[in-house]
């Protein structure tokens, strides 16, 4: 009994990530990053099992808010419909794995350029270590 209630439980899973990766649209990345977030709340017992505990505590903080949403992947609506296609049989571990990783990405967004309070606290630094470097030469 216990082992047909897991496998509905797989099967609802995967049915629910691969809808939501279906209906992802590039222009509300907000959105999308906030469902993801919902899943993982819903599905807590599961992302217990495959997930490490401050890492899942950590995740379930991040509000779209407090992020510069993006991704370094070029093609990231190509790529969230690929995953897609391969959750529709996914194990647990694998759907647990693949949403962490993909809000980490979106979440730890890198561009090339630096943000104006990075770089005011990196002249900063610079002009310390000169500072520093020339009092040494005295």
């Amino acid at each position: 009994m216990l082992l047909v209630q897991r496998k509905e439980l797989v099967s609802i899973m995967n049915e629910e990530i691969v809808r939501l990766y279906s209906n992802f649209d590039k222009d509300n990345l907000s959105v999308f990053f906030e469902k993801l977030i919902g899943f993982i709340n819903k599905h807590d017992d599961m992302f217990r099992e495959f997930i490490f505990e401050n890492t899942l505590e950590v995740v379930k903080t991040f509000k779209a808010k407090d992020f510069f949403l993006g991704t370094s992947d070029e093609n990231l609506e190509g790529s969230i419909h690929l995953y897609a296609g391969r959750l529709k049989n996914a194990s647990n571990k694998d759907i647990c794995e693949n949403v962490i990783h993909l809000l980490w990405d979106i979440a730890a967004y890198m561009t090339k350029e630096i943000c104006l309070s990075c770089q005011d606290r990196l002249s900063k630094d610079l002009i310390l270590y000169q500072s520093n470097n020339y009092l040494q030469d005295l």
